[in-house]
């Protein structure tokens, strides 16, 4: 089961762009580009949770891991060009897909914790304050 799919490129990039990008030999769209960029995607991403998780693919799915192969084949699937040439975004989502999964490797992100306090950014701050010495009647 792969971890993204057409119907997922196509919440993201227009359908003549996605053509473009999976252009053949014969001027016609090749499917099987598309399915080859998303296999190497998540085989890469299998590589990196491979490590950390007992069972691939992941079920339930973090819509993170959904990203990062997408992520990871738009960068594949772009034309043979010169690394120069592919638009910065493009290298620039590659590349935080790959820390993403370096960081998922080495233990500092969890994807199955299901906690979501524990795994929220906020912090909680707990103190005690003595009487107060304003009220109603003070001003």
């Amino acid at each position: 089961m792969p971890y993204t799919d057409k119907e997922y490129f196509l919440k993201h990039i227009r359908q003549a762009e996605l053509d473009n990008l999976i252009m053949g030999d014969n001027g016609q769209p090749d499917e099987t580009k598309l399915t080859s960029a998303i296999e190497s995607a998540d085989d890469l991403i299998n590589s990196y949770l491979r490590p950390v998780i007992a069972t691939l693919p992941i079920d339930p799915m973090p819509p993170i891991i959904k990203q990062c192969s997408y992520d990871l084949a738009i960068y594949y699937l772009q034309p043979n060009i010169q690394y120069a040439e592919i638009p910065q975004r493009v290298k620039d989502s590659y590349d935080a897909a790959i820390n993403f999964l370096k960081d998922v490797a080495g233990g500092k992100i969890d994807l199955l914790k299901t906690d979501t306090k524990e795994s929220s950014n906020t912090t909680e701050i707990d103190y005690d304050v003595e009487d107060s010495i304003f009220d109603r009647g003070s001003f």
